[in-house]
């Protein structure tokens, strides 16, 4: 295969070789840098996990120990001070968690007994409408049964009284 004369020209001149001149060459060029992803490396998973914020005590023991054990090799020197650091911070975060636990708990249960006493309050606010009124015999059956359910309530079940024992009697010649 020949090639022609010109058809070399052309080319050094796409190329912008001669006569030199780049800049025609970056014009026509279209590209887009883009950061190169790094590769993934074996310890990814440990290395996400540490940067997510603990939901539990278990996650935050892992957690530290995965941060202890990354110390111990980097620092041989240093490494008992930073580890009781670590292990006063790990005790005290436990307990908060522990005790934010159990505040939890006990806002739900107030909660569901707030919620239970308020739909109780609102089931005994019964009106009589003034249009229609209410007869001696209805009034008198609305009264005993508030009494009844009043005592109810009031009276609990008593405990069985346990047989009060005497010390045995001795007799005396």
């Amino acid at each position: 295969m020949a090639y022609k004369a010109q058809t070399v020209r052309n080319s050094f001149t796409a190329t912008g070789l001669v006569p030199f001149n780049p800049d025609r060459v970056y014009q026509q060029l279209t590209v887009r840098l883009k950061t190169p992803t790094p590769p993934p490396s074996r310890s990814s998973d440990t290395q996400s996990s540490c940067l997510q914020t603990p939901q539990n005590p278990r996650q935050f023991k892992r957690q530290m120990t995965t941060t202890k054990k990354r110390i111990s090799r980097h620092t041989r020197s240093s490494s008992e001070a930073i580890g009781e650091v670590f292990t006063r911070a790990s005790k005290a975060y436990e307990m908060s968690i522990n005790k934010l636990t159990i505040a939890q708990k006990e806002l739900h249960d107030l909660r569901a007994a707030h919620e239970k006493e308020k739909q109780k309050r609102q089931k005994s606010k019964k009106q009589i409408s003034h249009n229609q009124g209410i007869t001696r015999e209805e009034a008198q059956a609305l009264l005993q049964g508030q009494i009844e359910a009043s005592q109810a309530v009031t009276t609990a079940p008593a405990e069985p009284e346990l047989p009060v024992s005497h010390p045995p009697k001795t007799s005396r010649p």
